[in-house]
């Protein structure tokens, strides 16, 4: 069974073993996956929840992060940005997202962004900023599989970074 939704207190033990994958992963020298280790999860959540309606800083976007739950555990997981403020609007984009490496490959991805772009068009946002590394040729792939619109480049920490830009739909 699919699901995609927001976390829940009930979804700890599948959030952990998705960030203890996640931060392996990382720790193995995969420098695309950006993530953090969450120490107290209902703090996580709690905070996850004010980040939706107030960041506490004015040059932070809010946002909702979005699982994709199979046969409830957690495979993947958009981030969508309901604002371009500060860097999001240089180089970091509305979407930001990962799957699991055990999962990539299977179109989960796209579902995703299919899901993310109608929470946007439902927001009344037409197009939305999505930014990867030049050489993360997947997320590239991925993202113009949506008929993205390539606003160029820019350089941001050592890396290149592609921009585009992809209407909601609506």
């Amino acid at each position: 069974m699919i699901e995609i939704r927001r976390l829940e207190e009930t979804d700890e033990k599948s959030f952990r073993q998705f960030q203890e994958i996640l931060l392996a992963e990382k720790a193995a020298g995969n420098d695309f996956v950006e993530t953090k280790k969450v120490e107290n999860f209902s703090a996580f959540l709690a905070k996850c929840r004010q980040n939706e309606v107030d960041t506490g800083n004015p040059d932070w976007a809010t946002s909702t992060n979005f699982y994709y739950f199979l046969n409830g555990e957690i495979v993947a997981r958009i981030g969508c940005r309901w604002e371009l403020k500060g860097d999001l609007a240089r180089v970091g984009g509305h979407i930001g997202y990962v799957t699991r490496t055990d999962f990539r490959g299977r179109g989960i991805m796209a579902e995703l962004v299919t899901f993310a772009l109608k929470e946007y068009a439902r927001r009344g946002i037409t197009e939305v900023l999505i930014t990867a590394r030049e050489d993360n040729i997947p997320s590239r792939k991925t993202i113009e599989h949506f008929e993205a619109r390539l606003d160029g480049f820019v350089e941001d920490n050592g890396h290149r970074y592609a921009k585009y830009w992809v209407k909601t739909g609506e």
